[in-house]
């Protein structure tokens, strides 16, 4: 399906906008035909988001104008990262800040509908999320889910949940937070790719553009309810050698041995709901992880 088939003459505005998720969000609405497309992107200051060769400005809450727009992406949210950085009682204060403002943005804008930009971690499983104070971005992504759910149901908007579990593709910058990003990155320099687990790890990967572009199908559907991530399923240590031997890269593996009696760690979701939505909506299927793998690199390493 083409992005102007499902873009055409829609009125959205994206909360967060300046981070990976909003920015990616921009180009996949930057490729349609813009002269019909009312844009407003809200941050927690006003930026210039500079994409290819165009200038995208942001507004802060209080400035927002765009009224009922047909779709509201709420990607606004300190990552679980940020904990260390701000400290639980800051972290905690600042989300539960974002969120408030996100409730009070919906009741003022009255959206058709809300796309919110949730996490697998609301599920509270994987060996991570009992690690520190992993737990309290669990908790917060709950009570998001929760108060944007009240929020839409007083003014009677639609609801698309996205739980994000591991995605790959372009705006992955954060070669810390995104193991396929650090592992393809080290790949190309040739450098060792190290994995730390003596466990195995599973996860399931899908590309971020495609995952932009089925939300978007799916409110032109008329689709509400959760859509988990899902994917291409991979064990890390086989996502490491296929990443080799895709790249033809010289990089050498480096990861104790697996203990068979160890319980694997397994992060991802068993629905096929998004597989069967990409199907039905855009008519084709999820990126193979060899896919995922060059456009990763594609990004990481852009082609002058």
């Amino acid at each position: 399906m083409k992005i102007n088939d499902i873009t055409s003459n829609l009125s959205v505005t994206i909360s967060g906008a300046t981070g990976w998720l909003g920015r990616e969000l921009i180009k996949i609405l930057k490729a349609s035909d813009l002269s019909d497309l009312k844009l407003e992107l809200i941050s927690s200051k006003e930026h210039e988001i500079k994409i290819d060769n165009d200038i995208f400005k942001t507004n802060v809450f209080i400035n927002s104008k765009l009224n009922t727009p047909d779709i509201y992406f709420d990607f606004a949210f300190l990552t679980r990262e940020k904990i260390n950085a701000f400290g639980v009682e800051k972290f905690n204060m600042l989300n539960m800040n974002i969120i408030n403002n996100s409730v009070n943005l919906i009741k003022l804008k009255q959206p058709k509908t809300v796309i919110l930009a949730s996490s697998g971690a609301v599920y509270g499983e994987g060996r991570r999320n009992h690690e520190g104070n992993n737990y309290l971005y669990s908790m917060l992504k709950q009570i998001q889910e929760e108060k944007i759910a009240e929020a839409c149901a007083k003014i009677g908007a639609k609801l698309i949940v996205a739980r994000i579990f591991n995605l790959s593709g372009s705006g992955i910058s954060k070669l810390n937070t995104f193991v396929i990003a650090e592992m393809i990155v080290n790949a190309v320099k040739n450098h060792k790719l190290y994995i730390n687990s003596d466990f195995l790890v599973f996860r399931r990967y899908c590309d971020i553009s495609q995952l932009l572009k089925l939300l978007i199908a799916a409110n032109k559907n008329n689709f509400t309810g959760i859509i988990d991530s899902g994917g291409i399923k991979v064990e890390l240590h086989g996502l490491a050698q296929t990443i080799i031997n895709e790249l033809g890269s010289q990089s050498e593996l480096a990861f104790p041995n697996i203990d068979k009696n160890a319980i694997s760690d397994e992060y991802f979701s068993n629905s096929q709901l998004y597989e069967d939505l990409i199907l039905k909506y855009l008519d084709e299927p999820p990126f193979s992880i060899k896919e995922q793998i060059n456009m990763t690199k594609n990004f990481l390493f852009p082609i002058i």
